[in-house]
């Protein structure tokens, strides 16, 4: 039986042009410099907005389901997620998560999450790890900093919130919350 894949007419990407470009930076860590030369050239470009969306597959309690994503971000300072599981195309489970302004708000299924710091610490984190999309804000954005640990290795501190300037301040590194207490394996 031949796949479906081939029936279908996806929609032909353009290749993006940024509005602005901007030289990149100096003083970064040497493994750092290495890899935006290779990956960006000597020109970085500066993302301001980023709209993902895509389509996978979500499993509950066993059961397989169809699922669509948008994730829309305000590049390094807040983003929205849309998640629905669809049965025949028909949204049958919707997730919408924001984090906007240093707090989380999630509109589950089961009802709605706020309020909570550590889950607030989850979404900044969330926030950083999804640039992975859109990596030439690590190199543009003024609060990200780099430190040198060594020839190959480097450590990237960004903001805690954007609420307040005072608020930005270095963030635990990739370390979320442990309701077992066990302490991150890394800490700025």
């Amino acid at each position: 039986m031949a796949s479906l894949n081939h029936a279908v007419r996806r929609p032909r990407c353009s290749p993006l042009r940024p509005k602005s470009t901007v030289p990149l930076p100096t003083g970064l860590p040497v493994p750092v410099e290495r890899y935006f030369r290779t990956v960006l050239g000597d020109l970085v470009p500066v993302v301001e907005t980023a709209v993902v969306s895509g389509r996978g597959r979500l499993r509950f309690a066993g059961l397989t389901l169809p699922a669509r994503f948008r994730f829309t971000h305000e590049a390094g300072r807040s983003y929205r997620h849309d998640i629905e599981c669809t049965w025949f195309g028909l949204p049958i489970l919707t997730v919408v998560e924001t984090y906007l302004e240093g707090h989380a708000h999630l509109g589950l299924p089961f009802g709605v999450v706020e309020n909570d710091p550590k889950t607030d610490q989850a979404a900044n984190l969330n926030l950083w790890g999804e640039v992975v999309w859109f990596p030439s804000i690590l190199a543009t954005d003024p609060r990200v900093r780099w430190e040198p640990v060594d020839g190959t290795t480097a450590r990237l501190v960004v903001p805690r919130r954007v609420r307040t300037p005072e608020a930005a301040g270095p963030l635990i590194a990739a370390s979320r919350y442990r309701p077992d207490g066990v302490a991150p394996c890394c800490t700025c």
